[in-house]
């Protein structure tokens, strides 16, 4: 029997840690903490640090708000009146200036989940605490004499806001040496439903351990301000915060609780606890992609996010997170957007974090009664449920009988908006699925609701019913199984029930008034509706089995079940979006004819779901159905995804350079090992070469309105697959069969701790183009069925209990017992090796140039940082080329434009290198440095010449820009065209040059002026716009 062998977590997570040797002064490049239930970006000022204090459960509004706004065309639109999250400013300054460019250093540990701070004289830990809703920052003066902390509270809103029905009220005050803040969102019904009526509350507290306190003063109605007089050198401030949808009282009752356990534990036992969570989260599972460490580092990034954000009541939402930092403004609001939301929940499963799933399945079935309700009032009874694409979090509005009645009439009758109807509609947000009816105010005048961005889509209900079924398969949990059965039987009766069905002449059923993926509206036999319904039957009936429920409806399930419609294809006259194979193949369609909108080009196509949802289609079902694998084979070639991943490039969603289709796990479903080869280094490009990427590794959109994780969750998904799928031969079907690197490049050494179907945690590597060994973890005991490694060779199965000799067969099947380890080899004896990662050399994050998609990181000549190792030890750092590079202790300094080699050395021998290349400063737009004066606008570009992929642009004579900057000269970078203007420059007052920007043709990013003979210093450049022509400005690069 071999050993276990022995993973070293930490070396593996602490691949990902974050380092900035600079203090951050913007908010969105902050560095992002939390604890699943509360948390915040950290930014800087000189002489303090800056929160917003964010939960995932307070919400402003309920999917009956009447804050919202009904106009696609309104700048109200996007959400900003439905906020959520945010429950107060906090910032804790130190009396002096202490996070200077020359003394701040900062490090995210993602193992301990703890931000270390350093600043002149001063020494800081801060962690949201595991157990308890509290930031907690440890504080270690080291000035001799300690200044008064002052830590302010502010409102996120003025203190009483009124919106329609919808009232916020905030109040600031101070009691028993603690400053607070409380906000209470109410909102009665103007329908009368009480059902529909909305209230919730939040309260913050802050306090201090090892501090006096000196005075409570309330600055104004909107802040409140504690100031402290450290006892000693070192003492803790702590933020404790609560919400509740009853009272306001109840709020506070938890945030003071909060408060007095983390006085009550105490410095260590916060910091004991809090690593003890953590170090148990990490060790249950890991991947290392030893060949490119880039790879699996984002894997951790993802996965320190979604511990830091997804374990309370509700999941934080893709659109902000727990990170949001600029108040209520929030794009997309407080809706939850399925599409998006999902894209994050997927691969938890698999990464063996299933439970992190639990905050979005309780939010699902807590409101599964409105779910219900929503469905009988429009698309019929008998407990059926649909789940919108954008819904609130409680669940959808339960409408008055007449209004109800009416919107039927438009979404499956066609019929004109009734009067009634359209005034309702004006005092309804127009992001809800409901009344997503219009493109905008003229449509509405004209009554036309042909337009349906997402009000017809079904599947999304189906969608969360697999995620479900899942986590069952995955866990084996009966009583999860019962919690969930309800909401399978919904999706089943939905559309056994659907009132727009009919039989066809060929004696199946066809579904009328569909919609797919916000592109195509009231269309016929949407594949994606056709792959629910395929796995669903076939789910259900195998759910009530175990259950011994409902035995008398199965017949009527299997029924549904053989009277469905084929997918549609390529072949048949009314097939809808077509992808037409190169070799002339016939490919699957989205849907059939007629149908209402379609937006051709949508890179989030979802067409075959039948790859990734319910086992329909994967490496088992291709034994039984060949025929029906190569048809998904050959669709996938057609996509536009497809073809982008097969030619190494990334399938971004309309050139913003983030991939949030599941391209890649499509392709691992095919065991397409070729397209994994290309595929995941192109998605690794969008993590390195996006105009939104920040340091911290969030993506932020292009306004900064809110980052998201659903990228990540979609690469990591994309990781998974190739290394470990666990796939049964069809829906329904109780005997998965695990694949370890079924779509693997086998010249990519990896290696994994993964879980799989049937509750079997599964370890293996590729080392050499070889797999050694296969260990398995049989959590809850039962059959396991492994796909044979190693083609035609016979393996041995290991465990305490002997070994047990396996037939050179296709699938090995063996017994296991609960809480054993078996390990299955072609070889007698195997001697597994230690995981760990090597040493890494932290760069400055905060100060990487992007693009760089070889993955290594640039710094300016003239321009020092400092380095840091992942690991303790005393360090000593080299430079292959000083006269490129030059080494002085921890502290770099670019010194000429070139590339070199650091190399970190501990007792004489070197335990890391890192490649650093030096060149010039290039400064983006859209960078907060540049003042912009007049009427300029951000402008968007899918050309990839584009630096970033946007530019700001004036149409206007007289706008002007300005940069203050450091150096010897500078380039400007921007489009010339036919219709361009011409600029004049000034550099510290005084006129430079004027500037043509006239061309023959249009030409993304060109160089329009350069200089390099300055005096070295500080200058001033302005840009003035001359003729009221355009001019579009993409970057400046700055010589220093």
């Amino acid at each position: 029997m071999a050993q276990k062998r022995n993973v070293d977590y930490q070396s593996l997570v602490s691949q990902a840690d974050i380092y900035y040797s600079a203090p951050v002064f913007e908010n969105y490049k902050g560095m992002p903490v939390g604890n699943g239930v509360t948390g915040s970006i950290v930014w800087m000022e000189p002489d303090r640090l800056k929160f917003q204090i964010n939960r995932v459960d307070v919400f402003a509004a309920n999917g009956a708000t009447t804050a919202g706004e009904p106009d696609m065309t309104s700048p109200d639109y996007l959400g900003h009146q439905e906020y959520c999250g945010g429950c107060a400013f906090l910032d804790i300054s130190f009396g002096r200036d202490v996070f200077t460019e020359t003394d701040t250093v900062q490090h995210l540990r993602m193992y301990d989940a703890e931000l270390g701070l350093e600043g002149r004289n001063l020494q800081a830990s801060l962690r949201v605490w595991a157990e308890r809703d509290v930031f907690c920052l440890d504080v270690k003066d080291l000035s001799g004499k300690p200044e008064p902390v002052s830590i302010t509270l502010s409102m996120l809103r003025p203190a009483h806001v009124v919106r329609k029905n919808h009232t916020a009220d905030s109040r600031v005050f101070s009691r028993e040496g603690m400053a607070g803040l409380t906000q209470a969102f109410s909102e009665t019904c103007d329908t009368g439903v009480e059902g529909n009526d909305h209230f919730c509350a939040s309260a913050v507290l802050a306090s201090a351990k090892g501090c006096t306190i000196a005075e409570t003063k309330l600055d104004s109605e909107r802040c409140v301000t504690l100031t402290l007089l450290p006892e000693t050198s070192q003492y803790s401030l702590y933020i404790a915060s609560g919400a509740s949808f009853q009272s306001l009282e109840q709020a506070e009752k938890d945030a003071q609780s909060a408060m007095f356990a983390a006085f009550s534990a105490g410095k260590e036992q916060i910091e004991n606890s809090h690593r003890d969570w953590w170090h148990d989260y990490w060790s249950r599972s890991y991947i290392d992609t030893s060949f490119d460490r880039r790879y699996s580092l984002y894997w951790y990034t993802y996965l320190y996010f979604i511990g830091s954000t997804m374990r309370g009541g509700y999941p934080a939402k893709f659109n902000g997170l727990l990170f949001n930092a600029d108040g209520d403004f929030r794009m997309w609001g407080g809706q939850y957007w399925w599409y998006n939301q999902s894209r994050s929940h997927y691969g938890l499963d698999t990464a063996n974090h299933g439970d992190r799933n639990a905050p979005l399945f309780g939010m699902l079935l807590r409101a599964m009664p409105k779910y219900q309700k929503a469905c009988e009032q429009i698309w019929g009874g008998h407990g059926g449920i649909i789940l919108p694409e954008t819904e609130g979090f409680s669940g959808p509005e339960i409408l008055p009988d007449d209004i109800a009645e009416d919107l039927k009439a438009v979404l499956l009758d066609e019929k004109p908006i009734s009067p009634r109807l359209l005034a309702f509609m004006e005092n309804r947000s127009g992001l809800n699925s409901r009344w997503a009816i219009f493109a905008g105010g003229e449509e509405q005048k004209k009554q036309d609701a042909s337009f349906r961005w997402h009000s017809n889509l079904c599947y999304n209900a189906g969608d969360a019913a697999n995620s479900m079924w899942n986590h069952y398969l995955y866990t084996g949990d009966l009583e999860f199984l019962k919690k969930i059965y309800p909401w399978l039987k919904g999706v089943a009766e939905f559309y056994r029930f659907y009132p727009r069905k009919e039989m066809g002449e060929d004696g199946c059923w066809h579904f009328h008034h569909l919609g797919w993926a916000e592109s195509i509206t009231w269309a016929d036999d949407v594949i994606d509706d056709l792959v629910m319904m395929r796995g669903i039957y076939k789910t259900v009936v195998a759910a009530s089995e175990i259950l011994g429920v409902d035995a008398d409806l199965r017949d009527a399930w299997d029924e549904m079940y053989r009277r469905l419609p084929p997918y549609p294809t390529s072949e048949m006259e009314d097939a809808v979006s077509v992808h037409s194979h190169p070799d002339g193949f016939v490919t699957y369609a989205v849907c059939r004819k007629p149908c209402h909108l379609e937006w051709i080009g949508n890179t989030n196509d979802c067409r075959l779901r039948m790859l990734h949802n319910f086992d329909l289609v994967n490496l088992e079902t291709k034994k039984t159905d060949p025929e029906g694998f190569e048809l998904a084979n050959r669709s996938y070639e057609a996509t536009e995804v497809g073809r982008k991943l097969m030619h190494g490039k990334c399938p971004d969603f309309m050139g913003g350079g983030f991939a949030l289709n599941f391209g890649l796990v499509e392709a691992a479903r095919l065991g397409r090992t070729d397209i994994v080869r290309t595929g995941l280094p192109a998605l690794l490009t969008q993590f390195t070469a996006n105009q939104y990427q920040g340091a911290n590794r969030l993506a932020w959109y292009a306004s900064r309105e809110a980052c998201s994780i659903q990228e990540l969750g979609v690469y990591s998904d994309g990781l998974q697959e190739p290394l470990l799928q666990s796939i049964a031969n069809g829906a329904g079907n109780m005997e998965p069969v695990i694949y370890v690197f079924p779509a693997w490049p086998m010249e990519w050494d990896a290696s994994f701790e993964l879980l799989a179907k049937g509750a079997f945690l599964v370890h293996s590597k590729v080392e050499k183009g070889k797999i050694p060994y296969v260990r398995i973890c049989s959590q809850k005991g039962g059959v396991c069925r492994l796909h044979n490694p190693w083609p035609g060779r016979a393996a041995t199965v290991s465990s305490e209990q002997g070994k047990v000799s396996a037939a050179a067969c296709e699938t090995i099947t063996f017994d296991t017992s609960a809480g054993q380890e078996y390990w299955i080899s072609p070889e007698p004896e195997i001697c597994p090796a230690e995981v760990a990662a090597p040493c890494r050399i932290l760069l400055d994050d905060f100060w990487l140039q992007y693009p760089y998609k070889d993955g290594m990181a640039r710094i300016r000549p003239g321009f020092s940082s400092r380095l840091r190792l992942n690991r303790e030890g005393t360090v000593e750092f080299r430079s292959d080329r000083e006269d490129i590079l030059r080494v002085d202790g921890d502290v770099i300094t670019g010194v000429q434009v070139g590339e070199t080699v650091i190399r970190a050395w501990i007792d004489g021998a070197e335990v890391a290198s890192r490649k650093i290349i030096v060149c010039h400063r290039v400064i983006n737009d859209h960078e907060k440095c540049i003042r912009y004066q007049g009427k300029w606008r951000k402008s968007a570009s899918t050309d990839p010449g584009v630096y970033f992929y946007d530019c700001h642009r004036s149409e206007n004579p007289g706008d002007w820009l300005e940069l203050d900057f450091s150096g010897y000269g500078f380039e400007i970078h921007g489009a010339k065209d036919f219709n361009a203007s011409s600029v004049e420059l000034y550099l510290d007052g005084e006129k430079l040059a004027d500037v043509c920007c006239k061309a023959n043709e249009r030409l993304e990013s060109q160089l329009l002026y350069s200089v390099k003979s300055l005096k070295p210093g500080f200058h001033t450049l302005r840009i003035v716009n001359a003729d009221g022509k355009v001019f579009a400005l993409d970057y400046f690069r700055i010589f220093s």
